[in-house]
């Protein structure tokens, strides 16, 4: 492996294990499974432990290759990005407190920046997916099962008549009382 290779591994390692000794210590620990209750963290831990692996091979301290974790952890990533940008950009209030990114720092890591580091090592760097025609067709099989019409009478069998569609996708994020 080259030096930039390891100074980036290094980068996204150090960013994933401040992010998530953040939400240990600060997270919404209020309910029941504090911060775990979100995809968002386990996406978070994930990507943390992925970054692990990453440098115990750039180190030659691990001989897996690793290849199913770090598909799966991008693939969980790419739900999670998708999946709370599409219900932020379709109403705010269903995923922020107050329709307002408190701390748009930890939004755009957690949402963003986080992901798209990962994938960028497990695509191009570590190659994780040696057939990405079949992963993309994975990934876009994931997309458009999300798409489903509600009406069809698939996802959201509570929805009454005039409810809007994004209260259907807000009630799946509640968590269970």
């Amino acid at each position: 492996m080259t030096v930039t290779v390891k100074i980036w591994r290094w980068i996204v390692f150090l960013l994933a294990a401040f992010y998530c000794l953040y939400e240990l210590w600060f997270g919404p620990w209020g309910g029941f499974g504090g911060p775990f209750r979100y995809l968002t963290i386990w996406a978070l831990f994930l990507s943390f432990f992925c970054a692990s692996r990453m440098m115990a091979l750039t180190e030659h301290r691990s001989t897996r290759r690793w290849d199913a974790i770090v598909g799966a952890t991008a693939v969980v990533n790419a739900m999670v990005v998708l999946l709370y940008w599409r219900l932020y950009f379709a109403d705010p209030a269903s995923v922020t407190r107050d329709g307002q990114l408190s701390q748009p720092w930890l939004e755009f890591y957690l949402h963003g920046l986080g992901p798209l580091l990962q994938w960028i090592d497990a695509i191009f760097i570590h190659r994780a997916f040696r057939r990405l025609g079949h992963v993309l067709a994975v990934l876009l099989g994931i997309v458009e099962s999300g798409r489903r019409d509600p009406a069809a009478g698939d996802f959201c069998r509570d929805r009454g008549a005039g409810q809007a569609r994004s209260s259907c996708a807000s009630n799946a994020l509640r968590p269970l009382r």
